[in-house]
């Protein structure tokens, strides 16, 4: 069983990107704001929604009566720590990442696409390619004859995971998000040093946690709202004895 130690993506981590900060308009302190309308503070990555009529002089940061934040801006989704909201490109995502700290592996997360590429480059002058690494996410296992290629048996991992990097400080990391057509999206990317805590035992179960709502009316008729919901993981590992204060 291995975690991730996660590293915080800010300014300085975060270099490049092909997503650009222009959601909605950077909101302007002489400019009124009808209700529903939505500005970002490119300055904080968010985006908010104005509650009120004759929103004007409000700072959205500062002023949660007259603005609803929503969340982060489109660019910076991935690193927000809320699976549900994806980071969105039509063709494909990247990402330059420069990280403070050791990396030594990567997880994706929420993801509509056909690969992920990773690639590093070392600190020297020129830069050199030290690692690349492309995940293909397509998933055949229920293609069995022509019938299921065409209608329905090919599939798309949501999830990848790449362990082994080379990510020493101030090494850069290229991230490509590829889809054939349509949107690529990632809901997060988790980076760190991995840390290796044991060995997986028996026991371990995986279950979902649903948001949504149920009701039934005076007749017996159900009422289904569908909401979100997060997977949820009990894990069961064994380590030795000598590691325990290293694991905990």
């Amino acid at each position: 069983m291995k975690v991730i130690e996660p590293i915080s993506v800010d300014e300085a981590v975060l270099t490049d990107s092909n997503i650009t900060e222009d959601d909605h308009g950077e909101w302007n302190a002489g400019t009124t704001y009808s209700a529903q309308q939505r500005v970002i503070l490119a300055a904080e990555h968010k985006v908010y929604e104005s509650i009120q009529a004759g929103n004007v002089g409000k700072d959205p940061a500062q002023e949660p009566d007259w603005w609803l934040e929503i969340g982060a801006t489109n660019k910076w989704r991935a690193f927000d720590l809320v699976l549900g909201d994806k980071a969105s490109r039509a063709g494909s995502i990247t990402y330059e990442l420069v990280p403070l700290s050791f990396c030594t592996g990567l997880a994706f997360f929420g993801l509509k696409a056909g690969s992920v590429r990773v690639e590093v480059y070392d600190d020297s002058a020129p830069a050199e390619k030290i690692y690349d690494m492309t995940v293909d996410l397509v998933d055949t296992t229920d293609v069995v004859d022509w019938q299921t290629f065409f209608f329905g048996g090919v599939e798309y991992d949501s999830e990848a995971l790449l362990v082994g990097i080379p990510g020493f400080t101030g090494f850069q990391i290229d991230i490509s998000i590829e889809v054939d057509a349509g949107n690529a999206e990632v809901g997060q990317i988790v980076l760190g040093q991995v840390h290796t805590l044991g060995e997986t035992t028996g026991g371990t179960s995986i279950g979902i946690e649903d948001f949504s709502g149920k009701e039934r009316d005076q007749f017996g008729n159900a009422r289904i709202v569908e909401r979100a919901f997060i997977d949820e993981t009990e894990f069961h590992f064994a380590m030795a004895t000598d590691d325990a204060r290293r694991v905990k």
